[in-house]
């Protein structure tokens, strides 16, 4: 016996989950945040970019870094969007970079941080030293 589908009937399944059919359940929240991975390799562009100009090219020896985290990102993105199961493992590993990198960058910033504390903490005290030997 064929069932007729109601045409008024409400879908279960959103349109997001429709982009990944076929892929595991466990992979399927990762591929819906592809949008957020184009967003977020844009911006972190942009921000290269605007920082570079910002700083008359003399920030390149540090936004490279963003750059290429944007870079990355968009190009995971593109990766999840095939839907193929090898672009699938490409993207998975080019994440992995991008949590590396992320994890590398943040314990430098920690060191810098720390290191400026020590610094604004010393300073002063060595600039009165300094100033009480001046005759």
């Amino acid at each position: 016996m064929d069932v007729e589908r109601n045409p008024y009937e409400f879908s279960t399944t959103n349109s997001a989950d429709r982009d990944v059919e076929g892929v595991p359940d466990f992979v399927k929240p990762i591929l819906k945040a592809k949008g957020w991975l184009k967003f977020l390799g844009v911006v972190s562009i942009v921000m290269a970019v605007l920082y570079t100009l910002a700083t008359l090219g003399i920030g390149l020896v540090i936004t490279w870094i963003p750059f290429w985290l944007g870079m990355l990102l968009l190009k995971i993105s593109s990766l999840f969007e095939s839907g193929d199961e090898d672009d699938l493992k490409i993207a998975f590993d080019k994440l992995r970079l991008v949590f590396k990198i992320v994890g590398i960058y943040t314990i430098v910033g920690f060191a810098l941080g720390i290191l400026g504390v020590i610094a604004a903490i010393i300073f002063p005290a060595l600039m009165m030293e300094f100033n009480q030997m001046q005759p």
